[in-house]
């Protein structure tokens, strides 16, 4: 372990909209009651904008029971403000395009809820 500077330890993004995505690989064990435990943890390090946010979602829990139970709860919880991303991909997430085909289904959700102005 080691020391971080100041400057390390100094957060810029408090006023950002917070954009969560968190998958298997996060740790929360195929419970999505511990992810959201964990993704609302996140959220209240953002002092400024606690209205303003994304939680996205891409269930992969090896079961379409699994994955509903994911689906259900993730929008049970965060409502509009979640989106999940199963089924609106035409590319691997893992990708550059997948990637930018992302950051477009943020952007067009952000303006849809009136986020952006």
């Amino acid at each position: 372990m080691r020391t971080f500077t100041a400057e390390e330890l100094t957060r810029t993004d408090r006023e950002y909209f917070p954009i969560i995505f968190m998958g298997f690989y996060g740790g929360w064990n195929n419970d999505p009651q511990e992810l959201i435990a964990q993704q609302e943890k996140i959220l209240a390090t953002f002092d400024g904008n606690q209205q303003q946010y994304l939680i996205l979602g891409y269930p992969n829990t090896g079961s379409s029971e699994g994955d509903a139970a994911y689906e259900q709860k993730m929008t049970q919880r965060w409502q509009n403000r979640y989106v999940s991303l199963k089924g609106k991909m035409q590319e691997s997430i893992y990708t550059y395009a997948g990637q930018a085909e992302i950051a477009d289904i943020v952007y067009k959700h952000l303006d849809a809820l009136g986020d952006l102005g």
